[in-house]
């Protein structure tokens, strides 16, 4: 099975990681990834746990050493992960069976994260609120979840360590907005600031997500090279580099998405440059784009008080080029003070074929109606 090395020097542990292709064809024609099946789905959906992440006032996250790694592949099986290896040139090759799942193939996703399922069924009994938590709190390796109280939130981090780790499933990477949750932990075990091109320097990643956990706020950051001769696919590459799960940008990534839509109706090839007009208008919302970094928003949606009530609140619009729809959290607190946030957001450029304005405001309430679905859950 050929394999390679990629380089993630944003990550703060393994920045060196092996990949193997698993789609590479044999001499029969035919590839590992060709006879393997995917498996079903067996965690929450990354909205819903991102949402989750919003609602908590300790939060905490950390994900699961080498994950991959800690699970093993039935004997039987170890003979489809054949690989070739030698240290220096003049050596001979050796042929090696990979013990344990690896990267690269179509089932790993699955057999890795149904084994942390099994992990917690296992001990559930001996922890059970932690295994309520971990069983809604993960996405694939990553965990992220929270309590109202710090001294709650401590006795959950303990019992996670110690439940997890039962199953050879140690965790690292631990963050939170709160020290007394990371100072009795090792160095090591600590996930490490990110530096960013604006100077924050207390900012970490969770599930993808800029959070700076000293001032408890969500923050972007867009570093787009200016493309001096854009195409339909350097467009399409630079648009899907905005990571925005919740849609708090939408507005933003609308305008990216509706010329995007223009170039498709124009039907030139991926790899022909863009004309002079289409290239000056692109140019001009990638100049926009890293305006964005100034942007910071409240993780916390509720208000800091015991709450009294909570509502969903939903809007939506259509217009004849782009619909879409929002969801706002409004709760009140005993004392009567209100505190509303913005909490997630779709949007949807109109299709080519021309709607009616009616039939599209149809399409954005149907849109809020899953938006709010999704909402509801957390």
């Amino acid at each position: 099975m050929p394999h390679n090395t990629v380089l993630k020097k944003a990550s703060s542990t393994t920045k060196m990681r092996v990949v193997f292709n698993g789609s590479e064809k044999s001499s029969n024609g035919v590839s590992l990834i060709d006879i393997l099946m995917i498996g079903p789905k067996v965690q929450d959906d990354l909205f819903d746990i991102v949402q989750r992440f919003w609602l908590h006032r300790i939060v905490m996250s950390a994900d699961v050493v080498k994950m991959y790694r800690q699970v093993w592949v039935h004997t039987g099986d170890r003979c489809l992960q054949r690989i070739l290896w030698r240290k220096t040139p003049d050596q001979p090759i050796t042929t090696y069976e990979l013990n344990t799942v690896i990267y690269g193939n179509a089932s790993a996703p699955f057999i890795a994260t149904r084994c942390l399922q099994q992990s917690i069924e296992d001990e559930a009994f001996n922890y059970p609120e932690a295994a309520k938590i971990a069983r809604d709190g993960f996405y694939v390796d990553d965990l992220i979840t929270g309590t109202d109280d710090v001294d709650t939130a401590l006795t959950l981090q303990q019992d996670l360590i110690e439940m997890l780790g039962k199953g050879g499933f140690a965790l690292r990477k631990w963050s939170s907005n709160h020290q007394a949750l990371l100072k009795h932990l090792q160095p090591e075990d600590v996930e490490r600031r990110l530096l960013l091109n604006f100077g924050n320097e207390d900012v970490i990643k969770a599930l993808g997500l800029l959070w700076n956990s000293t001032t408890d706020k969500l923050i972007f950051c867009v570093q787009i090279n200016q493309d001096t001769t854009p195409t339909k696919r350097s467009v399409l590459r630079t648009i899907a580099l905005i990571y925005d799960p919740l849609g708090l940008l939408s507005p933003v990534i609308m305008q990216c998405k509706i010329f995007m839509q223009q170039l498709w109706h124009i039907k030139i090839n991926c790899d022909d440059q863009l004309v002079t007009e289409l290239k000056e208008h692109w140019q001009s919302l990638q100049r926009n784009l890293p305006i964005v970094n100034g942007i910071q928003i409240d993780r916390l949606v509720i208000s800091k008080g015991k709450l009294r009530r909570i509502e969903l609140h939903g809007f939506c619009d259509a217009s004849e080029v782009a619909y879409g729809a929002c969801v706002k959290l409004r709760s009140i607190d005993v004392q009567g003070n209100i505190t509303i946030r913005l909490l997630c957001s779709k949007s949807r450029v109109a299709p080519l074929k021309r709607l009616s304005l009616p039939r599209l405001e149809l399409c954005t309430a149907m849109l809020l109606a899953d938006v709010y679905q999704a909402s509801s859950r957390a």
